[in-house]
C-alpha cells in the first residue's frame, strides 16, 4: 500500500520462496538468463547457500565447479563470505540441482555491475536522493519478495535508459523523473550499515512487463488507452495507469492496433515506465508500449 509520499510498504507477498525466481534481461536483444540475487548464508566449498526473499534463512544451494565464472575480486567459493550480495547466474540440472556458470558481487569498487529490480519508494517527487529497490523477474510480472535495497543518490550519479527501441522523445529519466514501479539497475559501491545499501554511480532504466486489463475505451486519437494492473505490480503502481503506443509498438497476434483492444481480455504490455511530463508527484507515470499482445488462459 502507499504511504501517500511516493513510498510504498508492507509485505509484498506473504511466501516469497517462490516468487523470486529469476531476473529476465529484457533489453534490446531480449536476451533472458536464469539468475539469483540475495545475500550469502553459508559455504561449504563446492556448494554455498542464498538467501533471496531477505528473511536471513537459505533459499537456494548453488552448486559450482571448474566450469563456473568467478568475476573480480571474487576466486572461487572460498572467498564468499556469509553476508555478501550476490548475483549468481545458473543452469538447472535434470535433478534439479542449480549449477552456477556465472557468479559476482552485486556492486564493487568499480561500479560496473548492480542490481536490478522495482523502485517502491522514493523520498521525493523531484531532486531525489534514496529510492528502495524490492527484486523481482522482468517477465513474467511476478510478486516481490520483502528484500529491499537501499539506492543513495546524489550530484555525480549517472542515469541512462535501455529503452530497447522505444520511442522516449519527450520523457526524462533523473534524479527529478524517478518513479515507484519503474524497473531499474543501480550500480555503485556498497554503503556502510546492517542494511543492504549502495551509494549508487548509475541508475539504468530498463524495459519491464505489465499484465492488466483495459478500462473504457482507447483513445486511438492520442494514442493511449488505461489499463487496471492484474499483475504484482498493482503495489507498486497507481492504477489505472495511462499505456501509450507509437508507430513502433508491436502488436501481437490478431491484434491489429489499439481499435482491437477490448475490456474483457488480458494484456501482456511490455516496455517502459515513465514520468509523466504533466505531472507533479512521482506517480504520475506513462507505460511506452514496446509489445502488446493477449494474455495465455484469459485470466488476471
Amino acid at each position: 500500500m502507499s504511504d501517500g509520499a511516493g513510498c510504498f510498504t508492507g509485505d509484498f507477498v506473504s511466501d516469497p520462496s517462490g516468487a523470486f525466481e529469476a531476473e529476465l534481461e529484457d533489453d534490446a536483444n531480449e536476451e533472458e538468463d536464469l539468475e539469483f540475487s540475495g545475500a550469502v548464508v553459508s559455504t561449504a566449498s563446492p556448494e554455498f547457500d542464498i538467501d533471496t526473499n531477505g528473511d536471513g534463512t537459505a533459499d537456494f544451494t548453488i552448486h559450482t565447479d571448474s566450469t563456473t565464472r568467478f568475476d573480480d575480486p571474487l576466486t572461487g567459493v572460498s572467498s564468499l563470505a556469509a553476508g555478501d550480495l550476490v548475483k549468481v547466474e545458473v543452469e538447472v540440472q535434470p535433478d534439479g540441482m542449480l549449477h552456477a556458470t556465472e557468479v559476482e558481487l552485486l556492486f564493487d569498487e568499480s561500479g560496473d555491475d548492480g542490481a536490478t529490480g522495482r523502485i517502491a519508494c522514493v523520498d521525493s517527487s523531484t531532486g531525489a536522493t534514496l529510492v528502495t529497490m524490492v527484486f523481482a523477474p522482468a517477465n513474467p510480472d511476478h510478486d516481490f519478495p520483502a528484500l529491499t535495497l537501499t539506492v543513495n543518490l546524489d550530484s555525480g550519479t549517472k542515469f541512462k535508459v535501455n529503452n530497447g527501441n522505444v520511442n522516449i522523445s519527450g520523457f526524462d529519466f533523473d534524479a527529478d523523473n524517478l518513479s515507484p514501479g519503474q524497473r531499474v539497475t543501480a550500480a555503485g559501491g556498497t554503503a556502510s550499515g546492517s542494511a543492504p545499501e549502495v551509494n549508487a554511480n548509475k541508475v539504468i532504466l530498463k524495459l519491464q512487463q505489465l499484465d492488466g486489463m483495459m478500462v473504457g475505451s482507447a483513445d486511438t486519437a492520442a494514442g493511449t488507452f488505461e489499463l487496471t494492473i492484474t499483475s504484482a505490480s498493482d503495489v507498486l503502481l497507481t492504477a489505472p495507469i495511462t499505456v501509450k503506443v507509437n508507430l513502433n509498438t508491436r502488436f501481437v497476434g490478431k491484434l491489429r492496433g489499439l481499435s482491437s483492444l477490448n475490456n474483457t481480455d488480458t494484456y501482456q504490455i511490455k516496455g517502459i515506465l515513465m514520468r509523466d511530463p504533466a505531472g507533479t508527484e512521482s506517480t504520475d507515470v506513462i507505460f511506452l508500449a514496446k509489445t502488446i499482445k493477449v494474455k495465455k488462459g484469459n485470466a488476471p
